[in-house]
């Protein structure tokens, strides 16, 4: 039989870095958010849809985790394959304040991490190196660092941590596809499935918080937690790194983390993906020439996969976003992936002819009377309505409309009236949910 080290030799470079040790260590870290390592993976968890919860899969993950003090800075959990756009979603969960997210998830503890990073440390999947999260990180001056091809060592803490989360916790919840086959024996994963995606979130946030954070993690010698208050706040032997700025507009911030195409103005307003958008805003853009190049100049249109309805123009002169709709306005909402299978349908249905956009939303309202019409649910189109309930609920472009809607509200003057009784019921306003 072959020792280690001879089977390791045999399978060249790819044997040797089978028997180094997986090693966190980053000998520059010196204080918070100085780095974060982010990755994906699928979660050994099965999980149910929302209306009939029957069992529609595996979700992916995607963590992000501070060098220093090993706590968990954001994550973000999808039924898709990793991508931009689940990326750009955990690094703005990363950023931006926790305390809204502990409230709708109704978590009792506290997560004190927000702001800016100094640099992410990524491994070499494509979803980490697009243009998209480049532009971003340049824009808020976020270095971006890949470790070395074929050398897992160097994201040793992140493995580590994903290991931490299936052995400690979801390995012990219904539904839970373990790691090892021997461990399954006659019990069945599919069938024990028992909690909705909104359901493992919040189970998740609550472990994160309230279990992981407050460990002492050996290689620290204090918890996560203790670990990052430290590094921030300081003592009397060491200064801390101070408070992080906070950002105020979480929605600029979640438009810059989207994936986005250039596109010129044209009298029709721009097109992307073979759909239509326009806005009165954009008429002063249509054909404007540009200097470095002999065709009309290119702009940004940053889009949200999750709902097409709406994107995303970036107006140089007013350095900010403008939300145009669809031309035609009364077209439902799609995602980018069912746009692209509508496209595939309408090709099938249409040989031959050229596909324009009546011909993707007709096939549309086609799939849709098909599946009104359907006697039973399957597992693909309980995960679709998954899908849909959570675009809705998530989507960028609503939550910009959303608080378009208030700021224009904000500019009326109020009503005034001499009925005393008007002041009877005023109560502090709330926090809006996103």
């Amino acid at each position: 039989m072959l020792s280690p080290q001879e089977l390791a030799k045999r399978d060249g470079k790819k044997g040797k870095e089978s028997l180094r040790p997986i090693l966190g260590h980053f000998p520059d870290v010196t204080k918070p958010l100085q780095i974060i390592q982010i990755d994906h993976t699928p979660l050994d968890l099965i999980i149910v849809d929302d209306v009939y919860r029957e069992e529609i899969g595996r979700p992916t993950v995607t963590l992000a985790i501070d060098v220093y003090s090993r706590i968990v800075t954001g994550f973000y959990i999808a039924l898709e394959k990793p991508n931009t756009l689940l990326t750009g979603c955990c690094l703005t969960h990363a950023i931006l304040d926790k305390k809204k997210w502990l409230v709708q998830h109704k978590v009792d503890g506290e997560w004190p991490v927000y702001g800016l990073p100094d640099t992410i440390h990524t491994d070499n999947g494509k979803e980490f190196h697009g243009k998209s999260l480049k532009r971003a990180c340049e824009l808020y001056q976020i270095n971006m660092t890949k470790r070395p091809a074929g050398t897992p060592r160097y994201g040793g803490h992140i493995e580590r941590l994903f290991k931490t989360f299936n052995d400690a916790g979801i390995h012990n919840l219904p539904g839970t596809t373990k790691s090892n086959v021997k461990d399954k024996g006659e019990y069945r994963a599919e069938k024990e499935a028992a909690l909705t995606l909104w359901e493992f979130e919040c189970w998740f946030t609550e472990f994160i918080v309230n279990v992981y954070h407050k460990k002492v993690h050996t290689e620290l010698g204090m918890s996560p937690l203790d670990k990052f208050k430290h590094g921030l706040l300081g003592d009397s032997n060491s200064p801390g790194r101070g408070l992080p700025t906070r950002i105020k507009d979480e929605i600029r911030l979640k438009i810059d983390f989207l994936p986005y195409e250039e596109r010129t103005v044209q009298k029709y307003g721009i097109q992307l993906f073979g759909i239509h958008y326009n806005h009165d805003l954009l008429r002063k853009w249509i054909k404007q020439p540009d200097r470095t190049r002999k065709s009309a100049q290119l702009f940004i249109i940053r889009y949200d996969p999750r709902d097409l309805s709406s994107v995303f123009f970036y107006d140089p002169d007013l350095k900010n976003y403008i939300i145009v709709p669809y031309r035609d306005m009364g077209r439902p909402a799609v995602s980018l992936w069912e746009l692209r299978a509508l496209k595939k349908i309408a090709i099938e249905q249409n040989p031959g002819s050229p596909i324009n956009e009546d011909d993707i939303f007709a096939a549309r309202d086609r799939m849709q009377q098909i599946v009104e019409n359907a006697k039973k649910e399957t597992k693909r189109t309980r995960k679709e309505k998954q899908k849909e309930l959570i675009r809705q609920e998530e989507s960028i472009p609503n939550q910009a409309r959303k608080k378009l809607l208030e700021e224009e509200t904000e500019k009326k003057p109020p009503e005034i009236t001499n009925d005393d009784d008007d002041f009877d019921d005023i109560y502090p306003y709330e926090d809006i949910e996103q």
